[in-house]
């Protein structure tokens, strides 16, 4: 029933009001309040963006829990995953130069770029990484919340192996986008984030963005990250993602990233400058690849591509800790929509972009919250009783993995804590040998974890990699910040 106010604001109202009609008026604002509040979203940002022409830009709600600071069209936000389609056409300039088709092998531009299977790293084009159809595994942890670097991760895509046949279906792979912005330093001799401020972001005026964590502290205005835990939403410090960089690095405000969606519209055009060829932007939208088991939808360079009320839906999402933003274009009616949150996962982006695209479709309402439940978290306790001790022991020590590098056990007041690069938390017994990880809700995309262990070392479950145990008889105080000792191995 907490629906039936706005439910009724639109049943009544939205019949003669469409388009911008609609999204200029206190009831418009009034749904976005009342999903805020149902979704637990602190602060929102939105743009509109008509036929090339920007409608609507607002903000509401605020930076951060408990802070009086106010979200505008100007906050800054991480964008996540919005960053690929703004990748994808930093390398569409490249194709403007004529110094890289999409058919271009990845190899041939970085002769040190080599996947596990040798003959696929030569098959491996740039469409190929941009429409996510190569068919290797995600392999997220080497990025997310570890310390490589781009040269190191790439370094490390040697033990990336497939999980389904090339070219056949969809499969994410944020470590593949890195890569290809590799590129760009080979050929034109500057990074890929200075390349992407000079060819789109300062042509587009867009002040406020940029590609690296400390574009955060040159923000007036910063968003905060926020997760919603069971005892409620908190904010926590934005993770610095540079090493991923075209996949999800980019940060940027509703503002901003109106102008890109403007220039899309004018199909490469802005301000009377020429930002990108209007082949290369239907290119980017342009399907590459099949979503399986996702009816129409498809992916094209950097978007994705679906069905929505007969018409053609161009979209991405943008999902990094602790915020959501999506960007959704109908090109057929000319209508833009830019979203962003500062709660982790949030429907709200789906169930607002809906609903606006569904005023300037001149649709009846539609309660979309109804098809896109809130993400309430459940309050999981698993017990901690270990039945022997002294056993326990024996598994703190120091472990290694050719891939992923160095993890710790270590044992802390009786209680067994696992440290994996920036995640930490408690292992808990489940089994003959084997323990499941509970991490900090800080880390709130932390892998979920079983280990098994044997003599050598243990098997993660969810990585599919055997860590070696490594012996040191010593034990070490404080070491990564831990304020206890614990024992590498002391046997």
């Amino acid at each position: 029933m907490r629906y039936i106010s706005i439910f009724f604001i639109m049943i009544f109202s939205l019949s003669s009001l469409h388009g911008d009609n609609f999204v200029s008026t206190e009831k418009f604002d009034a749904f976005v309040v009342e999903m805020m509040e149902h979704y637990h979203v602190p602060g929102l940002s939105l743009a509109v963006i008509k036929d090339g022409e920007i409608e609507t830009l607002k903000g509401y709600g605020h930076v951060e829990i408990g802070y009086r600071e106010q979200i505008t069209p100007d906050t800054v936000f991480a964008v996540g995953s919005c960053s690929k389609a703004i990748a994808a056409a930093s390398l569409g300039a490249l194709v403007d130069e004529g110094l890289i088709d999409w058919d271009t092998s990845i190899q041939q531009l970085l002769p040190n770029f080599e996947v596990a299977d040798s003959k696929l790293s030569k098959k491996i084009t740039i469409a190929d990484i941009l429409s996510h159809r190569t068919g290797l595994d995600a392999s997220n942890y080497l990025w997310y919340g570890t310390s490589f670097t781009r040269p190191e991760l790439l370094a490390k895509l040697k033990w990336v192996k497939a999980v389904e046949p090339f070219r056949d279906c969809w499969v994410y792979n944020n470590l593949l986008y890195m890569a290809a912005g590799e590129i760009v330093p080979r050929l034109k001799g500057i990074s890929w984030d200075d390349f992407v401020l000079k060819k789109l972001f300062r042509p587009l005026k867009m002040y406020n963005s940029g590609t690296t964590f400390s574009d955060f502290y040159k923000a007036n205005s910063v968003a905060m990250p926020h997760v919603n835990t069971p005892s409620g939403v908190r904010s926590f410090p934005h993770r610095n993602v540079d090493s991923i960089g075209p996949a999800g690095s980019i940060v940027s405000s509703a503002a901003d990233m109106a102008q890109w969606v403007k220039m899309l519209q004018n199909k490469g055009k802005y301000g009377g400058q020429r930002i990108l060829s209007e082949k290369v932007v239907s290119d980017l939208m342009t399907p590459f690849a099949k979503i399986k088991d996702q009816g129409f939808k498809q992916y094209g360079l950097g978007w994705a591509l679906e069905d929505y009320q007969g018409y053609t839906l161009v979209s991405h999402n943008g999902y990094l800790d602790g915020t959501t933003a999506r960007v959704a274009m109908i090109p057929e009616q000319g209508i833009g929509v830019v979203i962003l949150a500062n709660l982790h996962c949030s429907p709200i982006s789906q169930v607002v972009t809906n609903t606006i695209l569904d005023a300037y479709l001149e649709r009846d309402f539609h309660d979309w919250s109804l098809d896109f439940p809130d993400n309430v978290p459940e309050n999981k306790v698993l017990s901690t009783t270990y039945k022997n001790k002294d056993d326990l022991l024996n598994y703190a020590a120091r472990y290694y993995s050719d891939i992923y590098g160095e993890a710790f056990i270590l044992w802390d007041n009786g209680r067994l804590k696992y440290k994996f690069h920036a995640f930490e938390g408690e292992l808990i017994p489940i089994g003959k040998k084997r323990f499941a990880f509970a991490p900090s809700y800080e880390y709130v995309y932390a892998p979920i974890k079983e280990l098994q262990f044997s003599d050598e070392g243990f098997e993660d479950i969810s990585l599919g990699t055997k860590f070696k145990k490594i012996y040191n008889e010593e034990v070490w105080y404080g070491y990564w910040g831990w304020e206890y000792p614990f024992v590498i191995d002391s046997l």
